[in-house]
């Protein structure tokens, strides 16, 4: 989650306990015990998101991605020398084996599925400069790990992205839950004060006062600061 996210769901945790404390004062089968059911509804689908663990795992699928193309690029463009070097007897063959221009992922792929292809009849000529005996072998194993690379990049975003609309939506109800409670527990807890209170408190969404900025003199920091105390966000 991000922070603005995080903090309110630990105030929805706080509202969720509140409730679990003091749901005895409400009747049982009132709004305010709809509204806290709902509130513990939206913690326990937050709780299950673990957007911050996929979050991570769409990061390690970009790396892995990110290093099958690089493995994939680098024994192209060896070919691609390599081809250089053998066109000085067989004109042309340099461009037969032309790196893509832009590099794409689907170029990559193309590239590397023609460069396989053209020096599969060849592989003598090529083996003759230093290239290995699998070299033809080798690059198909490379396409076959980055489309890999690429299909579980996609498919890893496609899940964060469906944990982060799941993860908006428990919020909104949740948030939604706690505002019709705010008045219903402050109608409700009217003479009770000390209650009331511990409601107000858990209630509050504290945000930590924003840095001064740093390009700003000493007198207009001082002036610009944030006060003592946090800021009070009725979860709003």
């Amino acid at each position: 989650m991000y922070e603005r996210e995080r903090r309110r769901y630990e105030m929805l945790v706080r509202v969720r306990d509140f409730g679990d404390r003091y749901g005895h004062l409400f009747p049982a089968s009132s709004v305010a015990q709809r509204n806290f059911a709902a509130v513990a509804r939206a913690v326990r689908e937050l709780d299950a998101q673990d957007v911050e663990h996929m979050a991570a795992s769409v990061s390690a699928r970009a790396r892995r991605k990110i290093m099958a193309g690089e493995a994939l690029r680098a024994r192209l463009e060896a070919i691609d020398q390599t081809a250089r070097v053998l066109a000085a007897e067989a004109p042309g063959l340099d461009q037969q084996f032309e790196m893509p221009s832009p590099p794409t992922d689907q170029a990559l792929l193309t590239a590397a599925r023609k460069f396989a292809r053209d020096a599969e009849p060849m592989s003598s000529q090529f083996l003759a400069h230093g290239m290995p005996a699998t070299f033809v072998a080798d690059l198909l194993a490379l396409v076959d790990t980055f489309e890999r690379a690429l299909r579980d990049r996609g498919a890893g975003r496609e899940a964060f992205g469906a944990a982060r609309a799941a993860t908006k939506a428990a919020l909104s109800s949740g948030l939604a839950a706690v505002r019709a409670l705010d008045a219903i527990v402050t109608n409700h807890l009217r003479d009770d004060v000390v209650t009331r209170t511990v409601w107000e408190r858990d209630r509050r969404i504290v945000y930590p006062a924003p840095a001064p900025r740093t390009d700003a003199t000493p007198e207009t920091a001082s002036a610009t600061a944030a006060p003592d105390s946090p800021t009070d966000d009725k979860a709003a």
